[in-house]
């Protein structure tokens, strides 16, 4: 399934109507944004977001992320997201 962030329409429960969501951000800006909650959410202060590799997956990084912090990670990108 393929959304379009720019004009994806979020679902709200009936009689609630529905929001056009909009980012005002390109692809780049949202990696960027992405790998700056990263390092905040795990508590990284010696990694920058130019330590966060794009194409490969956060596990074998080389950051020491194990499977409690990309839990943690899922929780809190739940609770960002909604």
């Amino acid at each position: 399934m393929h959304v379009n962030f720019k004009t994806h329409k979020r679902w709200m429960p009936p009689g609630h109507g529905h929001t056009q969501c909009t980012l005002d951000m390109n692809m780049e800006e949202l990696i960027e944004t992405l790998k700056i909650k990263i390092i905040e959410i795990l508590n990284l202060p010696d990694v920058t977001p130019a330590d966060i590799p794009v194409d490969s997956d956060l596990m074998s990084s080389g950051l020491d992320i194990d499977s409690i912090d990309m839990l943690e990670l899922v929780i809190c990108s739940i609770r960002i997201m909604g």
